[in-house]
């Protein structure tokens, strides 16, 4: 959190500095909608805003659109001192209800009952996240930090590569935030190519394909 000008230290220096885009959307937020939701094929309405520091951002939104028409919104800000703790949260609106997930709960909210969920009904239902998430054998901070340290763990003892979290997960990530940034600098929309038709020639793209 940045709740003051912090002028004279290294985190507020553009060349030293990830600020808001790199440090909060790009490895929770981004990748993480990649992973729900696929990759955009193009942003729009990218806002970077500097509000303590000197020249990075300090907020970050943004309108991801999809080529089946659907869109989301990208809001991140780590200036807001109305909320004392990092908040996490994904909203996702359709036909018949919606969904909120966060690291405490989801609640799902149905106009009427739906088959693909035969234990939600009408109205509001609200799932904990002790209640979703399977028995770990040890407990760090949580059953779901828990869970994501063994999932790294285990991967990585039989040196799998084609995991959730790869390095294919970290370009498309990459991809993302550069389009963002081309937006938001008048350069246009860059469209993500699919990584079977990449034609790049970066480290990423000849070591993965």
């Amino acid at each position: 959190m940045v709740l003051r000008p912090k002028c004279g230290t290294w985190r507020s220096a553009k060349s030293e500095a990830a600020a808001a885009l790199y440090d909060y959307a790009y490895v929770t937020r981004l990748d993480l909608v990649n992973f729900i939701a696929g990759t955009p094929g193009s942003v729009s309405g990218v806002v970077l805003n500097s509000i303590f520091s000197r020249d990075v951002n300090d907020e970050v939104y943004c309108t991801l659109n999809y080529a089946d028409g659907a869109n989301g919104q990208l809001s991140v800000n780590w200036s807001d001192d109305e909320l004392s703790q990092d908040v996490h949260q994904d909203l996702r609106l359709g036909h018949h209800g919606r969904i909120t997930a966060d690291r405490q709960e989801c609640q799902i909210y149905l106009r009427t009952p739906h088959e693909a969920l035969p234990d939600a009904k009408a109205g509001w239902t609200v799932k904990y996240t002790t209640d979703l998430t399977q028995q770990v054998w040890y407990y760090l901070r949580g059953e779901e930090y828990s869970a994501q340290i063994d999932y790294f763990v285990r991967p990585s003892r039989r040196r799998s590569t084609d995991n959730v979290n790869s390095f294919r997960s970290a370009l498309q990530a990459d991809r993302l935030v550069g389009m963002i940034l081309a937006e938001a600098n008048g350069g246009g929309t860059r469209t993500v190519v699919p990584l079977a038709a990449d034609k790049a020639k970066g480290f990423w793209s000849r070591r993965f394909g």
